[in-house]
């Protein structure tokens, strides 16, 4: 069972394991001002607030920070040209 989880894992690129991870991480801030700051439970509209814009910019700020994984049959990336203002020596 581990095993097909860890090959499932593996499969997935690092920018859908990040965006996940970010969803998990506005899960557990809810759980976080529930427990500490609100002393119970967390207000409809703070929760809503955090359902809706937290998991979205985690997951892009998540997605845009993870590197490119690059796919079988995919050519590779050309290299970046070299700057116009190089100096010569």
């Amino acid at each position: 069972m581990m095993g097909a989880l860890q090959a499932l894992l593996a499969s997935l690129e690092p920018k859908v394991k990040a965006g996940s991870a970010a969803a998990l991480v506005a899960g557990v801030l809810v759980w976080v001002l529930g427990r500490y700051l609100f002393k119970g439970s967390v207000p409809a509209p703070v929760v809503a607030l955090i359902d809706a814009a937290v998991p979205a910019a985690f997951a892009l700020a998540a997605g845009y920070l993870a590197p490119h994984q690059v796919r079988a049959g995919e050519p590779a990336a050309p290299a970046a040209p070299a700057p116009r203002h190089a100096v010569k020596p």
